[in-house]
């Protein structure tokens, strides 16, 4: 007997040309790249089968490595400012197989695996084939 079950996918986009801040995914907050406070994040939850770091810049595969998860490059086109999250997800789900994919912000540091744990579980519940989540936080 074959079971099938759904593969969930945590992507965490990231590109190298932020207008606003340069290199931002890669600004240190307590000796850490911000990008690693999304991965850390993900993993911790523990609802994910993989989880991707998707990037225009191969200077993310070196991270994907050293946090132990995968890394997909997508085409540098899909990196400038003026592309629509939508190709993004687009491209990778052409490349990459899945059932249900999971957007995970690579600059919200203080988003933890307890906020991503509920809109997963909340997202699992619903019926519908899209969600997307915000929270109010007072810094």
């Amino acid at each position: 007997m074959i079971i099938s079950r759904d593969t969930n996918i945590a992507m965490i986009p990231v590109r190298i040309g932020s207008q606003r801040l340069k290199w931002k995914n890669l600004v240190l907050i307590k000796n850490k790249p911000l990008l690693y406070y999304s991965i850390q994040a993900a993993i911790k939850s523990k609802k994910f089968d993989e989880i991707y770091i998707n990037s225009d810049c191969e200077i993310f595969e070196k991270i994907a490595k050293k946090y132990k998860v995968k890394f997909y490059l997508r085409p540098k086109k899909l990196g400038k400012s003026d592309i629509h999250s939508d190709d993004v997800v687009y491209d990778f789900i052409k490349n990459i197989n899945c059932d249900k994919l999971f957007w995970i912000n690579s600059i919200a540091p203080l988003q933890n695996y307890i906020d991503i744990s509920s809109a997963f579980e909340n997202f699992i519940k619903s019926d519908k084939d899209s969600f997307f989540t915000v929270q109010k936080k007072n810094v």
